[in-house]
C-alpha cells in the first residue's frame, strides 16, 4: 500500500518504488507483472509531490515526482 498526500506534496511508495543506495531498483514482482508495475510507476510519476519515502533506503527530499517519471521512462525504453 502506498500513500499520497497532495497537501504535503508527499508520496510513500511502499515497495512499488524500491531504492538502494539512492537509486531506483525494480520492484520485486516487476518481471512477473511488468505491465501492471510499469503502469503503477507511471501513475506515481504523474502525481504532484516533492518528497518520496520508499519502503527501503533514504527519502528523496526534492523533485521526487520528476525523478519517478524519468525512471518510468527508463523502464519503458529498456524493454
Amino acid at each position: 500500500i502506498g500513500f499520497y498526500s497532495p497537501s504535503k506534496k508527499l508520496l510513500f511508495s511502499s515497495d512499488t518504488l524500491r531504492m538502494k543506495g539512492g537509486e531506483f531498483i525494480k520492484p520485486l514482482n516487476y518481471d512477473a507483472a511488468k505491465a501492471q508495475s510499469l503502469a503503477s510507476i507511471r501513475k506515481m510519476g504523474s502525481l504532484d509531490y516533492e518528497i518520496m519515502l520508499s519502503g527501503h533506503d533514504r527519502p528523496i527530499m526534492a523533485g521526487a515526482a520528476k525523478k519517478v517519471a524519468a525512471y518510468a521512462e527508463k523502464l519503458s525504453s529498456s524493454g
